[in-house]
């Protein structure tokens, strides 16, 4: 049951901003994108909510699947690149980075290559770069040991480290998937209050939390499902769709 509160904040609701795996997909664990998401999207276009895809992977690839799935604008490799989907030309594309660390990828995967490889989308990734563990291991200990090999180099300044539980990522300090979609929304002359984010890692906390309306999929990570107003009942994608009915059910009690 919802708090009145945010159930008034629904009625408001001009944005959804989500991350994709994991939440659009069918689980943690899946790239597949369930039926219920298309139905949850389609929901959302019929009542003039537009979506934006805020993700870490690569832009490419977050712009490919972002158009097929009718979002309207889409912030990639987190918040280093983001687009409009529609109509989409080349000058519609804004890069946020000053500078690309494609060598510190490289140079991270050689220096733990027991542990690390590069992720494959990092021939098309333009500043954000991400490293997948081999196998199980604990990312968030992998974190800290990179983060000695970045301070050594002496780029703690300007090297982000973190991991989303799919990868360990290298990104520009300037960058994030909150900064990015604030000024999105800037353009677009809305407000945070305006806005429902919603997420599943540890990597969504920043951008959901400063949404009028935070939300974390059943399955979200532990830091994420304590930041947010709304937990949903169902898991990744089914609980995308658990959310869009929500907001169209407020909107119709206008």
């Amino acid at each position: 049951m919802l708090h009145e509160a945010i159930r008034s904040r629904l009625k408001s609701i001009r944005f959804v901003a989500t991350d994709l795996d994991g939440t659009l997909t069918v689980d943690r664990q899946s790239h597949l994108i369930p039926p219920e998401t298309i139905a949850a999207l389609s929901l959302l276009r019929e009542h003039d909510v537009k979506v934006v895809v805020v993700t870490a992977s690569g832009f490419p690839i977050a712009l490919g699947v972002s158009r097929y799935l009718g979002v309207y604008a889409v912030i990639a490799e987190n918040g280093c690149v983001r687009a409009r989907v529609e109509p989409q030309a080349s000058s519609d594309i804004l890069v946020e980075c000053r500078e690309s660390f494609r060598w510190l990828a490289r140079e991270v995967a050689r220096a733990c290559s027991e542990y690390l490889r590069e992720s494959w989308q990092n021939e098309y990734r333009r500043c954000d770069f991400a490293l997948v563990p081999k196998g199980p291991v604990d990312q968030r200990s992998l974190v800290e040991k990179v983060k000695e090999i970045v301070s050594s180099l002496g780029l703690e300044d300007r090297v982000k480290v973190s991991t989303s539980g799919y990868a360990l990522h290298l990104t520009p300090v300037e960058c994030s998937k909150r900064g990015s979609l604030l000024k999105l929304l800037e353009e677009e002359g809305a407000s945070p209050r305006e806005v429902l984010g919603i997420g599943d890692s540890l990597l969504d906390v920043e951008f959901v939390s400063s949404c009028g309306v935070s939300v974390a999929v059943a399955n979200a990570d532990e830091e994420l499902r304590k930041a947010v107003h709304i937990v949903t009942k169902a898991p990744s994608g089914y609980g995308f769709l658990e959310i869009a009915k929500a907001i169209v059910e407020a909107r119709r009690a206008r």
